[in-house]
C-alpha cells in the first residue's frame, strides 16, 4: 500500500485529490494539511511514502516544506502539484528535492494515479512544462565543464538516474551491483551536498554535465520492478 498525504490550501482540491487517490487499491491517503508547516508536522508523524505538495500555501511555501522533508525523511517521495508553471517554481522544487512536479490543469485523474506510483517507485516525473522551465534554466549552460567534485562514472550514474531508472535498471545497464549504484548515490549526495537523486540532478544540469535532453518525461503507466 503506497500511503499518501496531501498539501493544498484550497479545500476542495484537496478533497477531490483525496477521493481519486482513495478509489485506488493500491494507494491510501493518511493525511491532509492546509499548509506547509502541517504538511511538515504530519509527514514527520506519518512518515508517508509520498507526500503531494501545493507551492503556494500560507505560513510555508511547498518548496521550502519539501527541502525541509527531504532532509529529514529522505525515503519519502515529493510530488509537487500546482497550477503555475513559473520557472523559478519548478527549479526551486527539484532543487529542494522534490521527484516530480506537475501543473494540476496537465494531470487527469488518471494521471495523478500514475504520477503517485511513478515517484514510489524512485523515478521522477516531469510534464512537459516543466521541462521547458528546466529547459530555459539550463539554457547557455556549457557542456564539457570541468567536473573536479564527480567521477566520470557518477556523471554515468546521474545521466541514468535522469532518465527515470532505478537503482537496479542503472546496474543492470553498467553491469554492477544495485548495492555498488547506492554506494555511488551516497558519494554523490554527500559531494554535492543533495538530499535526493533529482537534487543531484539539478547540480549536474546547473554545471552542464548532462543535458536537459538526458531527462525522459515518465507520463505512462510504470511498470514493476
Amino acid at each position: 500500500m503506497i500511503r499518501v498525504i496531501i498539501a493544498d490550501d484550497h479545500i476542495l482540491v484537496v478533497e477531490s485529490l483525496r477521493q481519486v487517490l482513495d478509489s485506488e487499491a493500491d494507494i491510501e491517503c493518511v493525511g491532509v494539511a492546509n499548509n506547509g508547516i502541517e504538511a511538515l508536522n504530519l509527514a514527520r508523524e506519518l512518515k508517508p511514502d509520498v507526500a503531494i505538495l501545493d507551492v503556494d500555501m500560507p505560513d510555508m511555501d511547498g518548496i521550502e516544506a519539501t527541502r525541509q522533508i527531504k532532509a529529514e525523511l529522505p525515503d519519502t517521495a515529493v510530488l509537487v502539484l500546482t497550477a503555475y508553471d513559473y520557472e523559478e517554481y519548478v527549479v526551486a522544487s527539484l532543487e529542494a528535492g522534490a521527484e516530480g512536479f506537475v501543473l494540476k490543469t496537465n494531470l487527469p485523474c488518471d494521471g495523478l494515479v500514475k504520477a503517485v506510483r511513478i515517484v514510489n517507485m524512485g523515478r521522477a516525473v516531469f510534464d512537459h512544462d516543466a521541462i521547458s522551465a528546466i529547459r530555459k534554466f539550463t539554457m547557455g549552460k556549457t557542456r564539457g565543464t570541468p567536473r573536479t567534485e564527480l567521477y566520470d562514472r557518477e556523471i554515468e550514474i546521474l545521466r541514468l538516474a535522469a532518465k527515470g531508472m532505478t537503482s537496479k535498471e542503472i546496474a543492470g545497464a553498467l553491469n554492477i551491483s544495485g548495492l555498488t549504484v547506492n554506494s555511488h548515490f551516497g558519494n554523490i549526495f554527500r559531494k554535492l551536498n543533495v538530499q535526493s537523486r533529482i537534487g543531484a540532478v539539478m547540480v549536474a544540469l546547473k554545471k552542464g554535465w548532462i543535458s536537459v535532453n538526458d531527462i525522459s518525461i515518465n507520463d505512462s503507466e510504470p511498470q514493476k520492478p
